[in-house]
């Protein structure tokens, strides 16, 4: 799998097993991960982005909520994951909690494109 896109997928996303949300990720050939208006709760990030996974061929990521709730919003942690993870990024679209320290995106020396 190269290409994963998740749009408007209305649906009680699992809250007690987060560890399912690394299935999302399970391919080590992805590309490209879009997830756009899903309602995934910010503890999920962790399990999509687990310590110690690489996902070395993962050059886009995109992940926001166009309808009005925060529930797609990647806090610190997610971000310090989705960093440790994906060390070669090019484009990077996310929607982060008002709190949540960008400061791990530095280390992205392949980023051309950031939009927050």
């Amino acid at each position: 799998l190269q290409v994963l896109g998740l749009t408007d997928i209305d649906c009680e996303w699992p809250q007690q097993q987060l560890a399912q949300y690394s299935a999302l990720t399970a391919s080590s050939s992805l590309r490209e991960l879009c997830i756009i208006d899903c309602d995934i709760q910010g503890a999920a990030w962790a399990h999509v982005f687990p310590a110690g996974r690489q996902l070395p061929q993962l050059h886009s990521f995109s992940a926001r909520q166009d309808f009005g709730n925060d529930l797609c919003c990647l806090g610190s942690t997610g971000i310090s994951h989705l960093v440790s993870c994906c060390p070669v990024l090019k484009q990077l679209q996310l929607q982060r909690k008002p709190d949540a320290s960008l400061s791990p995106l530095q280390s992205l020396a392949a980023l051309t494109q950031l939009t927050i």
